[in-house]
């Protein structure tokens, strides 16, 4: 029997107790989004095409790394100030502009796995619609950007897309390059110009993959910092407004890839909208049972406790093979049709586990 109270008293009780007077608390329908891939993203595993230039893009770092050695945190900062400089009479002092970029950065800041930088963004003056992170960690967006983007939201798609450069190491790559550019510039030899040539071309056709992986690594960013990932697709389309559209000729479309540095609108959209609607599920309780006991049956002991009925989320704890846990309601994820059990154990250790691997006591 459930006991109601008013709700004063209930408030009371559940602050003194911390637990509902009608038994265990259910989770509560949610959508959720579990992303395969945080901030590190590999375009290679990605369904969005542009594996060529992944691979092409993979050869040319390999070429580099022959003639050039890693490049320091402290060297990065350095080739980042001086690209600052050029653009330090561009910045915009408009306090609005500003407090919302660095608001964005800061709730993105605990999710991003690397700390060598500060990741200080800047405004600059310019009705032009652009964004972009050279090495060291600094940020900057056009004033024109800001404008067109009128939400934090559709903003911080952008902010994360630009963190993602750092965080898969695109900004440190670059740097390398610059070292490799100089080091052919200096030898001065036809040879040399000739791969120089070769070589600016390559950078600028191969990187599309790598805009990829930072729209997905963005996607992860605006979730975990509490922004509504959908709102990429806004920004997607309003790419798409401002793009030329693909070519359906495969000779036209070749040769425009010969010279273009980002991959088409029309695919980043469609791998954006793919990766959030396969990450996308709700988590809903179907039936509850009645003080429900079950017993750890897998082979495979210890059971995973998840944070949410997919594989692929958080793993809380693990149940021992044979323990007895209390089994509080069923679940199917409607992706794939698995079922999960919402149950805890004696320690209290409570979350989601894989139905199969429980046998039902009692319900």
């Amino acid at each position: 029997m459930c006991i109601r109270f008013s709700l004063p008293a209930l408030a009371l009780l559940a602050f003194a107790f911390g637990w509902s007077a009608c038994g265990e608390p259910l989770p509560e329908e949610e959508t959720l989004y579990l992303f395969k891939y945080k901030t590190i993203v590999d375009a290679h595993r990605l369904q969005c095409g542009y594996h060529e230039q992944e691979s092409c893009s993979d050869e040319l770092k390999r070429t580099i790394r022959r003639r050039v050695g890693p490049v320091s945190t402290a060297e990065q900062k350095l080739i980042g100030e001086r690209i600052h400089q050029e653009f330090v009479h561009q910045i915009c002092d408009d306090t609005n502009y500003n407090v919302r970029v660095e608001a964005i950065v800061e709730r993105m800041r605990p999710h991003l796995t690397k700390t060598d930088f500060d990741h200080n963004i800047y405004v600059l003056e310019d009705d032009d619609f652009f964004a972009f992170t050279p090495p060291g960690g600094n940020i900057y967006v056009s004033t024109g950007l800001l404008e067109q983007l009128p939400t934090d939201d559709e903003l911080a798609f952008i902010i994360g897309h630009e963190l993602g450069h750092s965080e898969n190491d695109h900004a440190a790559e670059l740097a390398r390059f610059l070292k490799y550019v100089k080091l052919l510039e200096e030898e001065g030899s036809l040879a040399s110009l000739i791969n120089l040539i070769f070589t600016q071309w390559k950078a600028s056709v191969c990187n599309q993959a790598d805009e990829l992986e930072c729209d997905i690594a963005a996607v992860y960013l605006m979730h975990a910092a509490g922004y509504d990932p959908e709102r990429a697709f806004d920004v997607m389309r309003l790419l798409r407004q401002m793009d030329d559209s693909k070519p359906e000729n495969n000779l036209e479309l070749w040769l425009i890839l010969l010279g273009r540095t980002h991959p088409w609108s029309e695919d980043r959209e469609r791998c954006v909208r793919d990766y959030v609607k396969n990450a996308k599920t709700v988590v809903k309780c179907r039936e509850k049972y009645k003080r429900g006991r079950g017993r750890v049956v897998t082979a495979r002991s210890p059971l995973n406790v998840r944070k949410y009925p997919s594989a692929d989320s958080e793993k809380l704890g693990q149940f021992r093979r044979n323990e007895e846990i209390r089994l509080i309601c069923d679940c199917v994820k409607q992706q794939n049709g698995m079922q999960f059990v919402y149950a805890r154990n004696e320690e209290g250790l409570i979350g989601w586990v894989d139905k199969k691997y429980i046998k039902i006591l009692e319900r």
